[in-house]
């Protein structure tokens, strides 16, 4: 009775230590699992910080981009837009989430753009003609690509305004066709007068083609040393801001002469400084030799090409203005051929014409070069001899005037 006494006794001592053990077990890992729990609270925590804080970036990068930022389901409705799109396009964040990207096309602008970009996952710059809420429309370049949020795919778009870009480009691309087109050239050139463009009409009327002429200087086709002193006139007041006009002549590249209307004017830019030099040059050839012919016509005789009566009498004007100033003398001989009506009546006005032409080349061989003879009309001539020291000089050089009517009658016979 004893011994059993004993062994319940050590079985209940059994017991009680491992009731102790167990329930410290069970508290050590109680202890470890609250531990967990906080560790696993604390991580928690911490990711929900840095989600905000990554939510709060994206937040202030989209909202404060200045491009517009779009995220839309693969049916095209808008799931985000940023306020950068929200002021380009003049709808408010509400209503575009309840509209898709068709709402927004221009009428002309067709859909494939957003089907493409579906299509995309490397980013697809398209250009699309979008309209805004009052009506207006603009070019935007819209990037878009595919992309997975949530496990669900949606199309981002990143939207630039390029309106005013393609304006410009478009104008650009005007200017150049009409200066291209010009039937007039122009050269630009940098401020030492290295030409950098010329157009066709340059090409054309030059001989030389663009490339010859990159690197040739602005003034390098003026011709002569009356002209390269010009050039130095014309670059003056070019490197002063101011500009030049006036008719040059000019040489080709085979080397013929031409004349040219030319406008040169600095190029100022934004800076307020001159960046280039610009020349507009019109050939006026064909004008000039008009004007000669005219002025040909209108002071000299067609037939024997000595000066008529108006410009007999001008250079008749000239000399007794030089002889004031001079103090010097000039002779008047007044010549005509006698029964010059009998050869026109006889011989015909073929014959006679021939006699007025010999007869005019005489009576400047029989003369110093700085005399004028001049054809009145008919068969008369005027002979304007000047800087005569006096009156016995006058008289001396008038004896030529028998020597010539002797020469002319020797001739004739």
């Amino acid at each position: 009775m004893r011994d059993l006494d004993s062994r319940e006794g050590i079985q209940l001592y059994v017991f009680i230590i491992l009731m102790f053990v167990f329930l410290y077990a069970g508290f050590s890992a109680t202890r470890r699992g609250l531990k967990d729990i906080e560790a696993d609270q604390a991580l928690h925590r911490q990711a929900e910080k840095e989600l905000s804080i990554s939510e709060s970036k994206i937040n202030a990068i989209t909202n404060q981009a200045t491009e517009g930022i779009t995220v839309a389901d693969p049916e095209g409705r808008y799931t985000f837009v940023n306020p950068a799109f929200c002021e380009m396009i003049g709808y408010s964040e509400e209503e575009l989430l309840k509209m898709t990207v068709y709402d927004v096309k221009a009428p002309e602008q067709d859909t494939s753009s957003f089907q493409r970009s579906k299509t995309s996952e490397e980013g697809l710059a398209i250009h699309v003609e979008l309209q805004r809420k009052d009506g207006s429309v603009f070019v935007s370049e819209v990037i878009g690509k595919m992309i997975e949020i949530d496990g669900l795919p949606q199309v981002l778009g990143i939207v630039r305004n390029i309106d005013e870009q393609v304006k410009a480009q478009e104008h650009i691309r005007r200017l150049s066709m009409a200066i291209e087109q010009s039937p007039v050239s122009v050269v630009i050139s940098d401020i030492e007068g290295n030409i950098e463009f010329v157009n066709t009409a340059f090409e054309n009327i030059t001989g030389y083609s663009a490339s010859e002429a990159r690197g040739m200087n602005l003034l390098l086709l003026n011709s002569d040393e009356t002209e390269r002193n010009r050039n130095k006139e014309i670059l003056s007041l070019l490197s002063n801001g101011r500009e030049w006009r006036g008719e040059l002549q000019s040489r080709k590249k085979d080397g013929e002469m031409f004349w040219e209307q030319c406008h040169y004017v600095p190029v100022i830019n934004e800076n307020g400084l001159t960046s280039h030099y610009l020349a507009v040059k019109e050939d006026i050839t064909v004008r000039k030799q008009q004007e000669m012919q005219i002025l040909q016509q209108a002071h000299y005789d067609s037939l024997t090409e000595l000066p008529n009566r108006f410009l007999s009498m001008d250079r008749l004007s000239q000399l007794l203005s030089e002889a004031k100033r001079n103090n010097e003398k000039v002779a008047v001989l007044f010549l005509d051929l006698d029964d010059f009506k009998k050869i026109n009546d006889t011989l015909g006005h073929e014959a006679g014409d021939k006699l007025l032409v010999e007869a005019a080349a005489r009576i400047e061989d029989a003369l110093r070069s700085g005399d004028t003879v001049g054809r009145l009309g008919g068969d008369e001539f005027l002979v304007l001899l000047g800087g005569l020291d006096d009156a016995i000089d006058a008289t001396h050089h008038g004896e030529s005037a028998e020597y010539i009517q002797v020469s002319i009658q020797y001739r004739q016979a």
